[in-house]
Order: C-alpha cells, then sequence, then structure tokens
C-alpha cells in the first residue's frame, strides 16, 4: 500500500490466491484500497484486473461486509466499463452482472436505467460500446423476467429516430445473444426485423452494429437462423438497395459456412476444383440443414448476383460461390429450374438494377454452356409462359429476349420452333404487359432470323383476327405492339 508500483503485483496475488473461507472483514478492509488503485490506475491490464477482482469479492465475502465499499467501487468501475480497450469493458461488465446477481438489484437500484440512459446519449460510441456490454451481463444477472420487461422497449429504441439511439440499442442487441445463450432463443424473432433494418440505415456505424448483431445470431444459434434470418436475408439478397444485398450476401455466407463447417477463407484466385472433397461434403451437409430445394434457392441466388451491378456485391457472392462450390457447370445443371424462375422473376421486377443482373445471368449462361443449357432452359421457360401470374409470363418473354440476344446462331438452330411458340403464344396474351414483352422479343427474333420470324408469327396473328370473340381484339392489340 505505500508503495503504488506494487498495485499490479499484489492484484495478481489476490487473483492468483485460492480462498478457502470468506474474507472477514478486517482484511477486506486490507484489500479494498488496493482494488481501489488498481481501478485508477492508467494501464488497461490493471483495471481490468481490478475490476475482476470486485465481481469476484461478491462471492468471496459476507455481503454486510462488503455492500458499504459500493458506493467508493462503482464509480470507478462505471469508468472502466467506458475504457477504450475492449479486454476491460468485457471484464467490467460481467463485473457488474456478477455484483448484481450476487448482492440482488436493490443495492443497485439506479444501475439498469442508468446504463439505458448512456445509450441513449449523444455520448461517443465507446460509451454506448460499454453500458450495452454491460446491460446485457446485469440484465443476465437479474434473469429473463426482467428482460421479457425492457424488450420491447429495447426493440423500439432500435428504431429510434435518433441515429446514435438506434447504434446504442443494436449494440445491445449484439450483446444480449451472446450473454443470454440458449435463454434467448424464444425472442430471436422479435430482434430480427430491427437487425434488418438496421443493416439498410443511413449511417454507417448504425449499419456495422446491424451487422455485428446478425452475425452474433448466426454464431449462436446457427440451427434456429436457418428458419428465422434465412428467409429474411433471401429476400435481401435481392433488394433494390446494394448494401442491403451486400449485408444479406455476407451473412448468408456466414450462416452457411458455420452450417456446413468450412471456413470461407478460400481465396479468389483458387482453383474451384481445389477444395473439390470439401465442397462436395458441404454441399451434402447444406442438402441435408436446407432441404434441396431450399438449397439450390440459396445457391441460385448466390449464382445471380455475381453479375450485380454494384462491385462490393458481386464480389462478396463470388467469394461465397467459390467456397461452397467446386464445379460450376455440374452445381448450375442441378439449381437449373430454379435459377431459371428466380431470373424469370427478376426480369418482371421494376427495378433496374434487377432485371440488369437477370440479363447479364442469361448472357453468362448462354457463353459458358452453350446450346444444351439452352435445350434446359426452354423447357422451364414454356412452362413459365402458361402461369397463371401476368408476372411470370412477362418474365418469361424478356428472358426469352435475352436468351435471343446471348445466342449464336448454331446455338439456337435446334431451338427455334420453342422459342417461336413462346413468343407466339405471349403475343395474344390477355395482359398488356405481356404483350409488350412479347413485342420486344418479336422485334429481337426479326432481326436474327429475318423472315421466318414474320411468316411463323402473323399469319397465326391474322387468322385470330378473323375469329369472333375476345380473340379477335387480342390479337388486334398484338398487331400494333408487333408494328409499334
Amino acid at each position: 500500500m505505500v508503495d503504488p508500483e506494487k498495485t499490479p503485483v499484489a492484484l495478481n496475488a489476490l487473483l492468483k490466491k485460492s480462498f478457502v473461507h470468506y474474507i472477514d472483514a478486517a482484511s477486506l478492509a486490507i484489500v479494498i484500497p488496493i482494488i481501489e488503485r488498481g481501478l485508477r490506475e492508467r494501464s488497461a491490464e490493471t483495471k481490468r484486473k481490478a475490476t475482476q477482482i470486485v465481481g469476484q469479492m461478491a462471492g468471496l465475502t459476507d455481503s454486510k461486509d462488503f455492500i458499504p465499499y459500493l458506493p467508493r467501487l462503482l464509480p470507478l468501475v462505471h469508468i472502466v466499463l467506458v475504457d477504450p480497450v475492449p479486454e476491460a469493458r468485457a471484464t467490467a461488465a460481467k463485473a457488474l452482472g456478477t455484483l448484481v446477481e450476487r448482492l440482488g438489484e436493490g443495492q443497485f437500484p439506479d444501475l439498469v436505467q442508468d446504463l439505458l440512459r448512456t445509450l441513449r446519449s449523444d455520448t461517443s460510441g465507446v460509451d454506448r460500446q460499454g453500458a450495452a456490454q454491460g446491460l446485457s451481463e446485469v440484465l443476465s444477472g437479474l434473469g429473463m423476467e426482467r428482460l421479457e420487461g425492457l424488450l420491447p422497449d429495447i426493440i423500439s429504441s432500435a428504431s429510434s429516430p435518433r441515429a446514435y439511439v438506434r447504434e446504442g440499442f443494436m449494440s445491445l442487441l449484439v450483446y444480449l445473444p451472446a450473454t443470454f445463450g440458449t435463454r434467448f432463443q424464444p425472442h430471436l424473432s422479435k430482434i430480427i426485423p430491427p437487425i434488418l433494418r438496421g443493416l439498410a440505415d443511413n449511417e454507417e456505424y448504425v449499419r456495422e452494429a446491424s451487422m455485428k448483431a446478425g452475425r452474433m445470431i448466426v454464431v449462436n444459434y446457427s440451427s434456429r437462423a436457418v428458419d428465422l434470418l434465412l428467409p429474411e436475408l433471401e429476400q435481401g439478397i435481392f433488394d433494390p438497395g446494394w448494401r442491403i444485398r451486400q449485408s444479406s450476401i455476407t451473412l448468408i455466407g456466414e450462416l452457411l459456412f458455420r452450417l456446413s463447417g468450412i471456413s470461407g477463407k478460400a481465396e479468389l484466385e483458387e482453383e474451384e476444383e481445389a477444395d473439390a472433397v470439401v465442397a462436395e461434403s458441404s454441399r451434402k451437409v447444406l442438402t441435408e440443414v436446407l432441404g434441396k430445394e431450399r438449397r439450390d434457392r440459396v445457391l441460385g441466388a448466390l449464382y445471380l448476383v455475381r453479375q450485380d451491378a454494384v462491385a462490393a456485391v458481386r464480389m462478396a457472392s463470388i467469394h461465397i460461390w467459390k467456397a461452397l462450390v467446386s464445379n460450376t457447370p455440374r452445381t448450375v445443371r442441378e439449381i437449373l429450374p430454379t435459377l431459371i424462375n428466380q431470373v424469370v422473376d427478376l426480369l418482371s421486377m421494376p427495378h433496374g438494377d434487377q432485371r440488369e443482373t437477370a440479363a447479364r445471368t442469361i448472357g453468362e449462361l448462354c457463353r459458358k454452356f452453350g446450346e444444351k443449357i439452352i435445350g434446359d432452359m426452354l423447357p422451364i421457360l414454356q412452362k413459365g409462359s402458361k402461369s397463371s401470374d401476368p408476372r411470370i409470363r412477362e418474365g418469361v418473354c424478356l428472358a426469352v429476349s435475352e436468351i435471343v440476344s446471348n445466342s449464336s446462331e448454331a446455338q439456337r438452330e435446334e431451338h427455334e420452333d420453342e422459342i417461336i411458340v413462346v413468343v407466339r403464344r405471349s403475343l395474344v396474351d390477355s395482359s398488356s404487359n405481356v404483350r409488350a414483352a412479347a413485342a420486344i422479343a418479336f422485334d429481337i427474333l426479326q432481326d436474327v432470323m429475318g423472315a421466318r420470324a414474320i411468316d411463323e408469327t402473323i399469319p397465326t396473328l391474322l387468322e385470330a383476327l378473323r375469329q369472333p370473340g375476345e380473340g379477335s381484339g387480342t390479337a388486334l392489340q398484338a398487331l400494333k405492339e408487333v408494328m409499334n
């Protein structure tokens, strides 16, 4: 106590000491000044050790002997809670949780509200991080009932109009799942919507906190995340906002890596076949965990966004694809029906980025996989052209346009009849949007096939025009579309 330089040595001795009985009041009176000095030290490591001892003291002393020292110790622990060093903050948070759990909330009547105020304050991000971590540990010490009482307010504050409040409470959502563990599972569905909204926030620091919260769910609850988080992320992959697309892809990748047991650290320059054994194993695991339909849908989405207009989105999806897939041609053929349906859906969307992504994907399929892939795609498109959903029928016409534009004469030669049948049927569709899309396809067909496109299409429309009933009116509209 006389030599301050020996404080770290004294703290180390206390941490290593094994106590077989409570520390009596007299001994505690000697120890407390050493702890206080340690909490005031400039060294983050010394403060961390002193804070750790504070937490332990609640279990090594009679509470009536220790409680009188709380007014001296708690303000110092609060200072460590907002220390720039993350390890010091984490130790202070755990110490607060231990104190509350062992001594009861009655000894800390204002603690929870003080931490909530810090989360809502326009102070430094470090202060809010410390408060978030501290509150998560305190609530863990108080139990689920206390958390459940505060959760509606926490979720509401995560969508506050003030960005610093959103960031503070989003940080709390980072720590709560890890602190509570399996006890928090029933509440996962409540916190996922604000986390997903946060991924598209205007403020970068809010987006970063939201991404950390999403990662924490993936790390701690990967199996539950398949049911709760993955469906939302699948939608996010095709969101108009590129930041949501990038965040959704990143989280999907981390979830798939965790489920399949691969690291996801593959370099983009590596040959795809290099990790064939690992990729094949992961393919089987993902099929088992996700089911074939969902696996195909997720892989199809990843393949599509490799053609995204935004470089950051493209690179994220390419990295995940190469880590998971060892044989791209085989995988594409496996998922082709799902992939083409996704292409059709994107082509019928009003957003230009998605339509461009789908168009570039069709182009890549035609270039890389030749005429056989066209033969595989057309039956799927023919089925789609008969769908009851006009959006799908419109998307089919636009997909046919892309196939014709991106394929060579040799590739199309065996499939021209099938292409003409789809376009001809769509030209007399009851939906004006489908007819307009079919007219675009007809123009492209006319450019590449010449007179045959006209000979195979126009006589059919003229014949329909002569027939009585609603069909003649539709045929007239189709001819107008073609002539425009």
